[in-house]
């Protein structure tokens, strides 16, 4: 959220839900988009290391791709944790 609002342009978006197989949370903001060349694993900044961080504890998958208005969108997709 953060990341999406210090880059975004103006509207930030998030969405949460959850399933018995986990929790999806998505954030879209409407900034420049993302480079062709993005590489999630290769970015060294304190954002991408957290969602990253969490992603593992909690056998999580991180999508990125371009928003429904043009700028980043990413989703982290968690397991249920029991």
């Amino acid at each position: 959220m953060t990341n999406a609002a210090k880059h975004g342009a103006r509207n930030v978006e998030a969405h949460i839900s959850a399933s018995g197989e986990g929790v999806r949370i998505e954030v879209d903001d409407d900034g420049p988009g993302l480079p062709v060349d993005f590489d999630p694993a290769a970015r060294k900044g304190l954002g991408m290391r957290v969602v990253q961080s969490l992603g593992n504890q909690h056998a999580g998958v991180l999508t990125y791709s371009t928003g429904r208005h043009g700028g980043a969108r990413f989703t982290a997709t968690l397991a249920e944790v029991r």
